[in-house]
């Protein structure tokens, strides 16, 4: 069986970081994970880890994944409508 593997990073992290400092900045990579978990349960993806800044999730389907990696760009564009920090995070379906 295939499983749909989907990737997150946050763009620009290092530069975030810089420009708001530490607890400004584990603000914004808390929310970016409370986001991508949510998005990750919704669609059945299972979180295989985290890489600081990014995630790497599992799916049975390229549907799901796909529907999953949608539902996470249109939920960042919402939340960075009104943001003080926008928060670009790019995802990437692979299919094993």
């Amino acid at each position: 069986a295939s499983r749909t593997i989907i990737y997150t990073d946050i763009v620009g992290n290092t530069d975030i970081l810089q420009r708001l400092g530490d607890d400004a900045w584990r603000a914004v990579l808390r929310e970016h994970e409370r986001i991508t978990r949510e998005a990750l349960q919704a669609h059945g993806g299972t979180e295989v880890k985290t890489m600081g800044d990014g995630f790497m999730a599992s799916f049975d389907s390229a549907t799901s994944a796909l529907e999953c990696a949608i539902d996470l760009q249109r939920s960042f564009a919402a939340r960075n409508h009104t943001a003080a920090e926008p928060m670009l995070v790019p995802t990437s379906p692979s299919l094993l």
